[in-house]
C-alpha cells in the first residue's frame, strides 16, 4: 500500500503538470537533478480526478468528480446523470504511459468523491456521507458487493467533506474529513462521533452546522478530523480534531500521523505531525468561535490563525504561506533512493509544489524545520 501511494503519488504530479512547455520553452516542473518525472496519463482516459491509488498490479484506480459542486449542462441536466465514476488505468504494453482506461463502477450515490484506496479485491470509496466499500468476488474488475461502512460525514458535494482513508499498520482504517459539517457518524458497534463548528459555505447540500456537539465518549470535537475504525466498522474513535480542510492524512510504519492543512485566505497554510488525540487548532475549543474573533493583541495572523497561544493545542509544525495543499505521505523505503529514504512529501496543488521535509525528532513530537 504504502510503495502504491507513492507511485500515485508520482502519477497525479506527472498528469498535471508534466510534458508541458511555457512559452520560452522552459518546464513547468522542476524536480532534482537524480530524478525525472514524465506524462504517464491524461483525458480522454480521465476526467477531473480527485484521488488515486494504485493496486497490487500495477494499475491506477482513480475517483473522478465531474459532477462537483451540481455542475449541470446548459439544459439544466448533471453532466453524468448516472453519476461519477471510479476508473482503472493501465499500462499494458509497459512503455511507460497509460494507454487503456475501464469504469469499474459508475453510481448515482458517488457525488464528487474524493478518496479511494484498494485493498486486495477491495475498492474503499470515500464520499461524503458515505465511506463505500466495493468487492470485486470474482476478479472481473466490476462490483459485486456494495457496502455503506460508515455513513453521516457532513460535505455532501463539497470539498471540505470526507477525504481518502488509508489501512494502517495496526490494522485499522484511519479516515480524514473536512470541517463541512456536521458529521454525525455511528459505527457498527452503535459509538456515535458527533462534530460540528460554526463553518457552513456554499454548498448545493448544506446544512446546518452547529458547535459544541458531544460525542458518546463525552468529548467536544470540533470541525475537521481524523477516525480510526476496525475493519468491521467497530470500535471508532477520534484521533485528531479541529482542521479546517486537511485532505490527506498518511499513518506511517511507525504510527506517526501526518498531514497538510488549508487555510482561508490568510497565507497560513501548513504541514503538521499530528499528536494522538491532539487539538490542531483551527476554531476555538469547542468550534463556536473563528480564529479572527479570538486573536489576541500583538499575535502574527499565524499564530491566530492555528490558536497556537491556547492551552492544548498541537504545535502547528510548519506554515508555508498561501496554497493548496492536497497530498500527504512518506517515503519509508529506497524506492527513490537511500537519499529520500524518511522523506515527507506534501503536495500543493494551488503553489504546484511538491514540498519535501526531513522530519527529525524534537521534544515529544518532530520538527518539520528541514526543508
Amino acid at each position: 500500500m504504502k510503495t502504491s501511494r507513492i507511485l500515485a503519488f508520482s502519477i497525479l504530479l506527472a498528469t498535471l503538470s508534466c510534458g508541458e512547455k511555457s512559452g520560452n520553452d522552459a518546464p513547468l516542473l522542476f524536480v532534482p537533478d537524480d530524478l525525472e518525472v514524465s506524462l504517464w496519463a491524461s483525458s480522454p482516459l480521465f476526467y477531473n480526478p480527485t484521488n488515486m491509488d494504485v493496486d497490487a498490479k500495477g494499475r491506477v484506480w482513480l475517483t473522478e468528480a465531474v459532477n462537483y459542486r451540481d455542475f449541470r449542462n446548459a439544459d439544466g441536466h448533471l453532466v453524468r446523470e448516472a453519476g461519477d465514476r471510479i476508473m482503472i488505468l493501465e499500462d499494458r504494453d509497459r512503455d511507460g504511459k497509460a494507454d487503456t482506461s475501464q469504469v469499474f463502477v459508475q453510481d448515482e450515490d458517488l457525488r464528487s468523491p474524493l478518496g479511494i484506496a484498494v485493498i486486495g479485491n477491495q475498492v474503499v470509496v470515500s464520499c461524503s456521507p458515505n465511506v463505500i466499500i466495493y468487492t470485486d468476488t470474482d476478479g472481473d474488475d466490476l462490483p459485486d458487493k456494495k457496502e455503506v461502512f460508515l455513513t453521516g460525514f457532513g460535505g455532501r458535494d463539497h470539498d471540505h467533506g470526507l477525504h481518502a482513508g488509508q489501512l494502517g499498520p495496526d490494522g485499522k482504517w484511519y479516515f480524514i474529513t473536512g470541517n463541512a459539517g456536521p458529521h454525525q457518524v455511528r459505527d457498527k458497534g452503535g459509538w456515535t462521533l458527533r462534530s460540528g463548528s460554526v463553518y457552513n459555505e456554499y454548498t448545493p447540500y448544506s446544512k446546518e452546522n452547529l458547535p459544541s456537539q458531544v460525542s458518546d465518549d463525552g468529548q467536544v470535537y470540533t470541525g475537521g478530523l481524523i477516525v480510526r475504525v476496525n475493519p468491521d466498522g467497530s470500535g471508532m474513535e477520534v484521533m485528531a480534531h479541529n482542521f479546517r480542510n486537511a485532505y490527506e492524512v498518511f499513518v506511517d510504519s511507525f504510527g506517526n500521523m501526518w498531514q497538510s492543512d488549508n487555510d482561508d485566505q490568510t497565507a497560513s497554510c501548513r504541514t503538521t505531525w499530528l499528536m494522538e488525540g491532539s487539538n490542531a487548532g483551527f476554531f476555538s475549543e469547542e468550534g463556536d468561535r473563528t480564529w479572527q474573533a479570538d486573536r489576541r493583541p500583538g499575535q502574527t495572523i499565524a499564530e491566530a490563525h492555528w490558536h497556537q497561544d491556547d492551552p492544548g493545542v498541537l504545535p502547528v509544525g510548519d506554515i508555508y504561506g498561501a496554497g493548496s495543499p492536497t497530498g500527504m505521505l512518506r517515503i519509508e523505503g529506497d524506492e527513490l533512493g537511500e537519499a529520500y529514504r524518511g522523506l515527507l512529501l506534501s503536495a500543493d496543488a494551488g503553489r504546484n509544489i511538491i514540498f519535501g521535509y526531513h522530519p527529525r525528532p524534537e521534544g515529544a513530537g518532530y520538527s518539520l524545520a528541514d526543508r
